[in-house]
């Protein structure tokens, strides 16, 4: 055939015919072949293939009305052609139907947080803005004052060459001087030059730019002259930004190709204080050894600044090949890129192992302590489900941890700040009346200021603290028993009325299960070991936590059967990597957290290793009892929501207290003597029976005197449960002797082995038996 081509790069085979069919086919055909292979390409049909850019097409016999006719052509005859691509830049049209969504808002109204973080960084910008030009103004007004010259200059030449007609014809009299024989010709041109110059001073335009010039110059210092420069100023700031426009034109017209002349200077892009942008960081990550030259990464969202302007956060989607992992150990090189310390960055994986989420301040984050939350707010908290304000991340956010599954332990060396953190962990918790809290201050007096919010309180005393310990193991056995009888596997928060949660503080760890300690014998010690490592395995489940602390952190102290057991590990400065290791775990040094190197001036910073949230730096927040009245502000608040629930020490059946009553015969309830951790004698009449009528005293203001009957109203009102209404078939006679007679039996077993008794006696006017106020408070031993 004569139309047969040969195809460059198509191997056909030496038997193969290649056709090329745009020469064969008419107009219609050529469409509909078009059609019938764009069609093959979307679906995939034996026409073609959607992958392949050039391929084979087999036509099959053509029926009687086929357009593709011709005589030569055999109905038989298998033809091979070229499948020519798409243009690579075209792009696929899309049915409207099948396009993906798009967002909506823009990302700014994203949510709340972009909203605000928009503001912030609009707010920031001006600021830093306002602050670089603003330094350089008078640089700006004297350069903008020079081009304002220059702008004059260049209208003075350029009026001047255009009257006197000099730019025209200046090269061409300077070339007919320098040429030998050419007088004549350099007169006509003089003379030509002259000519136009004097026509276009006398043209019209000509004539009203001076008279508008001159007038405008005239009126101005006829201001100037009369009313005072002050008046004519707007006058002459119109001519100076003109003159500045034109100066600058002229300077833009001289400027290399390419640049734009800018009156202000350009900030920096390598400038200390310049905002971490999507530019900015791409380049750091490709210095570090992050990112390939080729690489590059997309931000997720906008920049997030903090409230206060110091920080600002980049979300970041990584290439493929790259994980946030490879991103946070390259920390320290990021940092130094950026000019600032380690402790200044932070990063995080943001979801996806392909996400990250880069955050740097430009000062020390953790150089000024915080004021706990707990010191402004005085209301009640949820420490099970919100926790309690323990500390602040480097990024400023209050990490809240949760009183509820986890045991804690605190460990650094002296004065590193673990007293400002049991601080914050038990004065939040004291505002939740659901927490019994019980400390054994190993370092007294340290914690004596908790005494009156705290269950059970007490000074360094290891076989006390043995009791209280085998107390929570009774108390483990008793929950679980209770916890099969009503098929619950664990505590739950609407099981806090009945089960509370006992959180039991060991200050000074060290001292009840290091060595060298010469009056805690090695029995003892071991007692004490073997009960915490109960509770330790035991007592998350059933509501019964520890907080543990220690100033001694080695494996002796704190062995690693209760470590492993503490989801919640704070590790602040200590004075070896040893120590790090000890609450942290094995080999956290070496992985990069150095608490050995904390310095000594940041008391309460370390690193806090919290369930579900892994570890970061922290802070602990301050609540003063030394320069302000902070601390005891905020307990107050803790005891005074006590009261009204009726959860302060001696206020409810404790079956801890009672356990340590048995065993010493002394209570360390609320402190014991003075609140200063030295248990003491219970006082009768501090809870019961004795109690409810003491209250019921004061609810009546008090009175010299009370009926029987009276006092069984207030106890009913108090506790409608406990059968001290009148019954509906019970005379007043009879509730009156059921009464006194169930008063004085509660009375009499109250008071056994006191000493003391309590007797009814008959009010002034003999009419009515009661209990007179004085021989209650006797009783008591008020």
């Amino acid at each position: 055939m004569s139309d047969a081509t040969q195809t460059p790069g198509l191997d056909t085979g030496p038997d193969a015919l290649v056709v090329d069919f745009t020469k064969r086919l008419g107009p219609e055909a050529l469409a509909r072949l078009q059609g019938d292979m764009q069609h093959a390409a979307i679906a995939g049909s034996d026409h073609g293939r959607a992958s392949a850019g050039i391929g084979t097409l087999t036509v099959q016999p053509a029926e009687a009305d086929s357009v593709y006719d011709g005589a030569a052509q055999e109905q038989t005859e298998v033809l091979t052609g070229t499948v020519i691509p798409s243009p690579s830049g075209a792009q696929e049209r899309t049915a409207w139907r099948h396009q993906p969504y798009r967002p909506v808002l823009p990302e700014v109204f994203a949510s709340r947080n972009h909203f605000e973080a928009a503001v912030v960084d609009t707010w920031e910008t001006t600021k830093n803005l306002g602050a670089y030009h603003g330094v350089r103004a008078p640089k700006y007004l004297w350069r903008a004052t020079l081009t304002a010259g220059l702008g004059g200059w260049v209208t003075l030449r350029d009026v001047y060459g255009y009257l006197t007609a000099t730019a025209e014809y200046r090269e061409a009299i300077h070339a007919a001087k320098r040429t030998k024989g050419a007088g004549s010709d350099l007169a006509d041109l003089r003379a030509e030059r002259k000519a136009e110059a004097k026509k276009r001073r006398r043209e019209p335009r000509t004539i009203a730019a001076a008279l508008g010039l001159g007038t405008y110059v005239g009126v101005a210092l006829y201001v100037a002259l009369v009313y005072g420069l002050l008046a004519a100023s707007p006058a002459g700031l119109l001519a100076y930004g003109a003159l500045l426009v034109l100066g600058r034109w002229e300077r833009q017209r001289n400027a290399p190709e390419g640049e734009v002349w800018q009156l202000t200077d350009v900030q920096p892009l390598n400038a200390p204080d310049r905002p971490l942008d999507l530019a900015r960081v791409t380049e750091i990550l490709r210095i570090v050894g992050v990112l390939k030259q080729e690489q590059a990464v997309e931000m997720i969202g906008l920049p997030m600044r903090d409230k206060d302007g110091q920080g600002i956060e980049l979300t970041l989607k990584l290439p493929d090949n790259v994980t946030a992992k490879t991103v946070i150990g390259k920390a320290e090189p990021i940092a130094g890129a950026l000019g600032i310390d380690t402790e200044w960055i932070d990063i995080r994986k943001a979801g996806t192992v392909n996400r990250v989420s880069i955050w740097h301040t430009k000062a020390d984050p953790f150089e000024s302590p915080r004021r706990s939350p707990l010191v402004s707010y005085l209301g009640p908290l949820n420490a099970w489900r919100d926790g309690v304000p323990l500390a602040f991340s480097k990024r400023g956010t209050i990490i809240h941890v949760p009183i509820r599954d986890s045991h804690t332990l605190i460990g650094g060396a002296t004065r590193s700040g673990k007293g400002m953190g049991i601080r914050n962990l038990v004065v939040g918790a004291g505002r939740d009346v659901r927490i019994n809290i019980r400390l054994a201050d190993g370092k007294p007096p340290e914690h004596g200021q908790y005494s009156k919010i705290a269950a059970t309180m007490f000074n360094r005393d290891p076989q006390r603290l043995l009791y209280l310990l085998e107390a929570e193991v009774t108390e483990i056995k008793r929950r679980e028993r209770e916890f099969m009888q009503a098929r619950r596997i664990v505590l739950a928060e609407d099981m806090l009325h009945d089960f509370p949660v006992e959180l039991v503080g060991v200050d000074e760890l060290q001292t009840y299960t290091g060595v060298g300690d010469g009056d805690l014998d090695d029995d003892l010690r071991e007692a004490i070991l073997n009960a915490m490592i109960l509770i330790a395995a035991q007592g998350a489940q059933f509501g019964v936590l520890m907080f543990l602390a220690t100033q001694y952190p080695n494996v002796k102290t704190i062995p690693e059967i209760i470590r492993s057991q503490c989801a919640n590990c704070w590790c602040m400065r200590t004075s070896n990597y040893k120590g790090t290791n000890a609450i942290l775990g094995d080999g956290m040094s070496g992985a990069g957290y150095k608490a050995e190197e904390i310095s000594k001036d940041a008391r309460g910073l370390g690193y806090l290793d919290m369930e579900g949230v892994g570890i970061q730096q922290a802070r602990s927040m301050l609540i003063d009892g030394e320069k302000s009245d902070d601390l005891r502000v905020a307990i107050d608040a803790g005891y005074n929501l006590r009261g009204e629930a009726g959860r302060l020490p001696g206020q409810f059946e404790d079956p801890i207290e009672e356990y340590l009553i048995k065993r010493t015969g002394r209570t360390s309830a609320a402190g014991g003597t003075a609140g200063m951790g030295l248990p003491m004698l219970p006082a009768v009449g501090s809870r019961g029976i004795l109690a409810q009528i003491r209250k019921a005293f004061e609810k009546a203001g008090n009175p010299a005197f009370l009926p029987s009957v009276r006092i069984a109203e207030l106890l009913h009102v108090m506790d409608p449960s406990a059968g001290w209404a009148q019954q509906p078939d019970e005379s007043d006679r009879q509730w009156s002797t059921r009464v006194g007679t169930r008063l004085a039996g509660e009375f009499k077993k109250a008071l056994a082995g006191t000493g003391r008794s309590l007797a009814s006696t008959k009010d002034t006017d003999g009419q009515a038996r009661g209990f007179a106020l004085a021989d209650v408070l006797a009783a008591i031993g008020a």
